[in-house]
């Protein structure tokens, strides 16, 4: 990464001011490709390709804008994040979960994303025009999934409507501790200042 850096600058594309931003996105960018790649593999393993593809896509841009919990540390984030994945894959092959069960766990999670979204982290707040774009950004993407969960469901593509599913349910159980975890952060905060 750091040899990449350098070359931009070199070539004239990165100046010094904007290295830091230009370094945490090609952070992310590698972060993103590794749990793409992992995801695949794992799919290629439990002969879900497919299915890992679409919890994927449905995945990301709806963390990316919903928010939800966000870890204390970068290593402990890559964890959860591997573990969280692992499971959603083991879940989405071994488990069978009745359709009106999944049902009402993709209205619940719409739920959830309506009345919570975004979940912001205590590290990187966000500005109020943010925070707007991000929750009509989180509904369209929760109602579009919810409409292709539908179509697949009615195309006989249960393993990619229980991907879609999987994938959703994630992402609300982050936003519920996400939000669980504020709240107990700023009843800590509150209960320090009535101690001082």
């Amino acid at each position: 990464m750091n040899r990449l850096l350098q070359r931009l600058s070199e070539e004239g594309y990165v100046d010094e001011a904007d290295v830091k931003v230009v370094a945490y996105g090609l952070q992310r960018i590698r972060e993103l490709l590794i749990d793409v790649t992992g995801t695949l593999i794992l799919g290629i393993l439990m002969d879900e390709v497919i299915a890992a593809v679409v919890f994927e896509m449905v995945y990301i841009p709806l963390r990316l804008y919903a928010g939800g919990y966000h870890a204390s540390s970068e290593r402990r984030c890559k964890y959860l994040s591997w573990i969280s994945i692992i499971l959603s894959i083991a879940v989405i092959h071994c488990v069978s979960i009745p359709e009106k069960i999944q049902h009402l766990f993709v209205l619940i999670t719409i739920i959830i994303i309506f009345l919570w979204s975004p979940v912001e982290s205590a590290n990187k707040p966000l500005y109020e025009m943010e925070r707007k774009v991000f929750r009509y950004r989180s509904i369209v993407i929760v109602l579009v999934e919810s409409a292709i969960y539908i179509l697949m469901f009615k195309c006989g593509g249960d393993m990619c409507a229980k991907a879609i599913c999987i994938a959703m349910m994630l992402v609300g159980g982050g936003e519920v501790w996400g939000a669980i975890s504020q709240m107990s952060r700023r009843l800590k905060c509150r209960c320090y200042k009535r101690l001082k």
